[in-house]
């Protein structure tokens, strides 16, 4: 979706924090029109970030912290991923952990929902997801996980243009989709939009700064 996105062969599109600002790196002329919103647990307030977190069976006692997963073994997302991959990965090696080296064998299954079925199925003993995945995981296998790390608050998906997209299009899209009524957008993973600065994503790309 990235080199899509860059190389216009999609004009519109749905980013996460991290391939947003890859993709802006390699062209600057991408363009951030919106950031996606979510319920609150509650369900009373739209809010713009979320978290990731490291995740375990309940049942499983010997683990307590991070630190009792050393030669465990891990599932990531993929490479991409922002709360699967990106930020974990990178707090875990400001906290002194080299996750090639710490845990004994590292799985990428690809998506958010196989990270939580390795886990209920034993071919893992923990995982990154985010909190959205987390409460599907629980609709479909049960009430099985508990949390043993979360990151700090982290952007909601971006919604970007690439800069063939006439700008009136854009800023219809931009004028509209914050006033979409939310039943309309009932089972999909987004409540709303909102318009956000670029500079809403510093946080991440910090991250990525610090990464190379």
């Amino acid at each position: 979706m990235i080199k899509m996105v860059v190389e216009g062969k999609v004009q519109l599109a749905t980013l996460g924090p991290v391939p947003y600002l890859l993709s802006k790196q390699q062209n600057p002329k991408i363009k951030l029109l919106l950031t996606e919103l979510q319920w609150d647990e509650e369900k009373k307030h739209l809010i713009d970030t979320y978290r990731g977190y490291i995740l375990i069976l309940k049942k499983r006692k010997d683990i307590k912290t991070l630190w009792d997963l050393k030669g465990k073994i891990f599932a990531f997302v993929n490479h991409h991923s922002t709360s699967g991959y990106k930020y974990p990965n990178a707090l875990m090696k400001q906290k002194g952990i080299d996750p090639n080296k710490f845990f004994s064998k590292i799985y990428f299954p690809g998506s958010h929902p196989r990270v939580t079925d390795a886990l209920v199925a034993g071919s893992v003993d923990a995982g990154a997801t985010w909190g959205y995945n987390w409460s599907q995981a629980v609709r479909k296998h049960g009430d099985l996980f508990k949390s043993i790390f979360r990151t700090p608050p982290i952007p909601y998906q971006a919604i970007v243009a690439h800069p063939s997209l006439p700008d009136h299009i854009s800023h219809k899209i931009q004028k509209i989709l914050p006033t979409i009524d939310p039943s309309l957008l009932k089972g999909l993973h987004n409540a709303g939009f909102v318009i956000r600065p670029d500079s809403f994503y510093d946080g991440m790309r910090l991250l990525l700064e610090e990464k190379k």
